[in-house]
């Protein structure tokens, strides 16, 4: 199941964050099926392009996932910490394994996310870079300085309900604002995020009017 990433090797590195339960969908999101395809091969396809190199974020190995050939990183922490750990693990990752100064993130449930999602993220300033749509953001679609990384470790360490909008305001994120989209005739958010059997068919149904 490799994918063909096509990836720009001058962007940033991008990290899908797929380390949930997925219980309201019945478990094992990142496989649930959308089009024929599970929906981690809607987002590997989607932010691929926009990315230099790409890795999924996993609370723990799963043969299914290495069957895409990606980079698999995994929370240390097994009790499923949330998705500031999973942004930490790709922090950490872009530091040590790339060296890189920025990581993109995404949730692996967003399969209408924009094409010059990361553009707009890069044409912004500052060390966390939030997208924000219908005047809701979304903190795992944001870019982010991996020199933001010790600071969040010892806030995971403080903090036990690692509030991810606490951190954010914390840092002093910036709010990149996007409009909805139109697909298959509808105005809908960018961002939309599947997390139900109903967002599910509501996804199907918009991509297969597309």
């Amino acid at each position: 199941m490799l994918r063909d990433q096509n990836q720009d090797p001058a962007a940033p590195p991008g990290v899908i964050i797929a380390g949930g339960l997925g219980s309201r969908i019945g478990g094992n999101k990142p496989f649930a099926e959308l089009r024929g395809e599970p929906l981690l091969a809607h987002m590997i396809d989607r932010l691929a392009p926009q990315c230099g190199a790409l890795a999924i974020n996993v609370a723990e190995t799963d043969p299914m996932i290495a069957q895409f050939g990606l980079p698999l990183i995994r929370d240390p922490d097994d009790s499923r910490p949330g998705p500031l750990a999973g942004i930490a693990t790709a922090l950490r990752w872009a530091r040590d394994a790339l060296e890189a100064e920025r990581v993109v993130t995404v949730p692996v449930d967003a399969p209408l996310l924009p094409p010059d999602f990361v553009a707009r993220l890069l044409a912004s300033s500052g060390p966390a870079r939030i997208a924000r749509s219908a005047g809701q953001p979304h903190p795992v679609a944001a870019l982010f300085d991996v020199a933001l990384l010790d600071g969040l470790e010892t806030f995971l360490k403080q903090d036990r309900r690692r509030a991810m909008m606490g951190w954010l305001d914390r840092v002093g994120a910036t709010i990149v604002d996007f409009d909805p989209v139109v697909v298959g005739g509808e105005m809908v958010d960018p961002f939309f995020n599947v997390n139900t059997t109903t967002d599910l068919e509501r996804a199907e149904r918009l991509l297969s009017k597309r």
